[in-house]
């Protein structure tokens, strides 16, 4: 695993505690890091990651320790014999402590073993946990009676949380467990500092959270606070290219689309962009933006349908010919897929032949949950054949399925008359 340094983490601790020299100052969450006298602990280049977990557990112990049985538990696989684990855990237990003895800490006892018990002691120094120091901060936030120092104690606990708890070693159960543990501790300290905060109308700095909270957790949840702070400061078209923006991102990446809530959102900072005063510049360029995008466009059915009627009449004055596509996902016995799983795989495979095949001059839709609707105005995808070769061929390239099909339809719109 290399040297434990942390570069870039370290600002978190020392931005947060008054540093003092007589300490070790130990970072868990977003990295691992040990600082004294304001300078990172080298532990060797060739510190394994066992030998880390090791630490871990010994740090994390504090005076009560870790017995030796139970680090054997934690460290060593079942089929590994006693003999074997007992002796590499004392193998560790020396490496370990040579590696602080030529750190640059000061000599001392820094692991103790005594009763069959490991204990990481705070002899000479003493030793500060972030964990610990977040614990502490979010504890006297939740005390706090005062609203506003009660939103105050919160942004600073919120602030201090450095990211999950040893992303690096996440796989362990151990691990997993308490970064779960500490990450909802700090969703908790986030929601109820969103609360207070909205309600004393400091959208502002619940602006500046929703970002910090999004650049490493992109949940909807905050999504959904980011486009309510931007609407209550009456900043709609912010929050509009917000929403569309993540729209794009979601048909990139064939994720589910966005759901009511968001929406509803999006809607309304579109309605009240309509009441500011613009422009005709500025109209015509908010008509025009559109993030870049491969294959056609996606939108909501109703959507669809409202575009569809009003391109026949165009279609019909002006004379142009276009097709109606339908893609069907179903099994040979033509039954849709009822895992969910399955369907969600199949669908992001017609979502990548439809980037593949159609233009930004096409238009298609979602139709129930295992069909899609294309409108094809592209004169060169006109001919029916080729374009359902084509999605068949990028369909079958990204499907994981065999036995899911996609079966396409295709017919001449009918126009309205003139």
């Amino acid at each position: 695993m290399g040297t434990v340094t942390g570069k870039g983490q370290v600002a978190c601790v020392e931005g947060q505690t008054e540093m003092k020299p007589d300490k070790i100052y130990i970072q868990m969450l977003g990295n691992f890091s040990m600082v004294y006298q304001g300078k990172q602990i080298q532990l060797g280049k060739w510190l394994s990651a066992k030998m880390i977990h090791l630490l871990l557990l010994l740090i994390c112990s504090r005076e009560e320790g870790v017995s030796r049985e139970e680090l054997i538990r934690r460290l060593y696989d079942a089929d590994e014999t006693d003999n074997q684990a007992s002796n590499s855990l004392r193998a560790m237990i020396f490496r370990l402590r040579r590696s602080i003895q030529e750190s640059g800490l000061p000599e001392g006892e820094y692991i103790s073993t005594k009763g069959g018990r490991y204990t990481w002691t705070n002899q000479p120094l003493e030793t500060e946990l972030d964990v610990e120091t977040f614990q502490k901060l979010v504890k006297a936030a939740f005390e706090e009676v005062d609203p506003k120092l009660r939103a105050d104690l919160l942004k600073t606990a919120c602030r201090f949380y450095g990211g999950d708890f040893m992303p690096d070693m996440v796989s362990d159960e151990w691990v997993g467990k308490t970064s779960w543990r500490y990450r909802e501790l700090y969703m908790r300290s986030l929601r109820e500092l969103s609360r207070q905060l909205k309600k004393q109308k400091r959208y502002e700095e619940l602006l500046k959270e929703c970002e910090r909270v999004l650049a490493n957790y992109p949940l909807e949840e905050w999504q959904r606070m980011k486009m309510e702070c931007l609407i209550s400061m009456k900043r709609y078209r912010e929050a509009a290219a917000y929403y569309e923006a993540l729209e794009q991102e979601a048909r990139q990446t064939c994720s589910p689309f966005m759901s009511g809530e968001l929406k509803e959102k999006y809607l309304k900072a579109k309605h009240m962009i309509q009441y500011e005063s613009a422009d005709l510049d500025q109209i015509q360029a908010d008509l025009a933006r559109e993030p870049e995008q491969k294959g056609a466009v996606s939108c909501e059915y109703l959507e669809f349908a409202d575009i569809y009627r009003y391109l026949n009449r165009v279609f019909a004055r002006e004379g142009i010919t276009s097709q109606l596509l339908l893609l069907t996902l179903a099994d040979e016995n033509g039954v849709a897929p009822e895992s969910s799983t399955e369907l969600e795989s199949a669908r992001s495979a017609v979502e990548y032949a439809i980037r593949k095949t159609l233009t930004r001059s096409d238009l298609c839709t979602r139709y129930g949950n295992n069909q899609y609707l294309v409108l094809l105005s592209s004169p060169e995808l006109r001919n029916g054949k080729k374009v359902q070769n084509s999605m068949r061929k990028y369909y079958e390239e990204a499907s994981r399925n065999a036995q899911i099909q996609l079966k396409c339809e295709q017919s001449a719109v009918k126009l309205e008359d003139k």
